[in-house]
């Protein structure tokens, strides 16, 4: 997020050097020239100089997290603006003199006043936009992931999925899913209570999460079923995944009454136009397969050739 982005900046060694060096030396010249040697155009230039240091910190952090972000950027722009403008107002006091009383109307006293004014306010709007786009990006975050295991939940999985399978479809890669369901995960629940049913979801998940690619996607589909998205993978490779999956889930036990865990897997692999609906419903198909087999084994359904072919 951005705020934690500015705050790592901010306790980085180099830019607290600056930082406080610039504070320190501003602090002992603004004593002299109030104490010792009492003039006021040096201490409005002292001042306008770390204004200018810290907005240009701000500014270069935000044009560094601002990636695509429309906001962040204008924000970028005009707290460099905002820099630029207390060194301007530096150069003036230096060639014209400083006013008499800073609420003083004159040619330069009064523009800036307005302009700082303005800078001011739109600054104050530009956080208020700010703090709430991070807030719907948290909420919205947090509506695509599931409480109990903390994996992607329904909404997040299939979205996550159809976005796979259009980038498939673009760049002519493969693209693998599995249905994972825990066997007899009703008895779990029966024989040890729903705070073990949740332990061993919890348990599952950390599993098979810590087994999977970067890229790959995992997420609880409803109950004790979760869907595995495999982009860039052939049946074989996802046969080898499932596989891996298999074997480190059942090394897991239910505690206290040392229940195992076993996994039913149905794979399939996207064919040339299809939508997500056809494809998890041929997983689902594999997944009752591996159901009918006796569980705790994986199967494999493939689309048909004709299909295939008529999505072609």
């Amino acid at each position: 997020m951005f705020y934690r982005g500015i705050l790592l900046f901010f306790r980085s060694p180099r830019t607290t050097l600056v930082l406080w060096t610039s504070v320190g030396i501003a602090l002992l010249l603004l004593m002299y020239f109030s104490m010792a040697n009492d003039q006021i155009a040096p201490r409005i230039a002292i001042i306008s100089l770390v204004f200018f240091l810290s907005r240009g910190f701000i500014a270069v952090e935000l044009f560094r997290q601002a990636g695509q972000r429309v906001i962040l950027n204008v924000f970028a722009v005009l707290m460099a603006t905002y820099a630029l403008f207390g060194v301007g107002r530096s150069l003036v006091t230096f060639l014209h003199g400083a006013p008499y009383d800073l609420m003083q109307t004159s040619r330069f006293q009064t523009p800036a006043l307005v302009v700082n004014f303005i800078f001011i306010c739109i600054i104050g709007l530009f956080f208020v936009l700010m703090l709430s786009s991070e807030l719907v990006a948290i909420v919205e975050a947090q509506s695509l992931y599931d409480h109990v295991s903390g994996a992607l939940n329904r909404r997040g999985i299939d979205q996550r999925l159809a976005l796979e399978l259009v980038r498939a479809e673009r760049k002519g890669y493969q693209l693998a899913i599995a249905l994972i369901d825990i066997d007899h995960f009703k008895q779990i629940n029966d024989t040890a209570g729903h705070a073990a049913g949740d332990a061993a979801l919890k348990q599952v998940v950390e599993v098979i999460s810590s087994r999977l690619r970067s890229y790959d996607l995992f997420g609880r589909y409803g109950g004790d079923e979760f869907l595995l998205v495999l982009p860039q993978t052939s049946c074989d490779d996802a046969l080898r995944i499932a596989g891996r999956i298999e074997r480190a889930v059942s090394s897991l036990a239910v505690s206290r009454l040392a229940l195992p865990i076993s996994l039913s897997i149905g794979l399939t692999v996207a064919t040339f136009r299809e939508s997500s609906n056809s494809m998890l419903a041929r997983a689902d198909m594999a997944l009752y397969n591996a159901k009918q087999a006796g569980r705790n084994c994986t199967r494999i359904l493939l689309a048909s050739i004709n299909e295939d072919s008529r999505r072609r």
